[in-house]
């Protein structure tokens, strides 16, 4: 349940990023964009070590009482990190293209 929990707080910065960088694109909250993009930033990195720390202590529990350990899947966490934060920036970036078309036209 610890590892659901970790992928969970990964995964989280990125869905904050794309409903609320769409609501201050929108201007339907007080944030302006680029606030929403460096907390959205912030999350990634704070969330993604709390994340790997908790699936790191659930991974732990799980090969306890095994003799041998394999870390793939620690290092299968990371990249999924770096695939996420990938995935911020272009979203980040999408939008900010987006906002730019929209306040071309407003």
């Amino acid at each position: 349940m610890l590892q659901f929990i970790g992928l969970i707080l990964i995964a989280a910065p990125l869905i904050f990023q794309i409903v609320m960088g769409r609501k201050a694109i929108g201007e339907d909250i007080r944030m302006k964009f680029g606030q929403v993009c460096l907390l959205s930033f912030a999350l990634q990195v704070v969330l993604s070590i709390a994340g790997f720390f908790i699936f790191y202590s659930g991974f732990v529990q799980d090969v306890e009482d095994n003799e041998f350990r394999c870390g793939m899947p620690l290092v299968g966490l990371i990249f999924l990190i770096l695939i996420f934060s990938f995935l911020l920036f272009l979203v980040m970036i999408i939008q900010f293209f987006i906002k730019r078309r929209y306040d071309k036209f407003s």
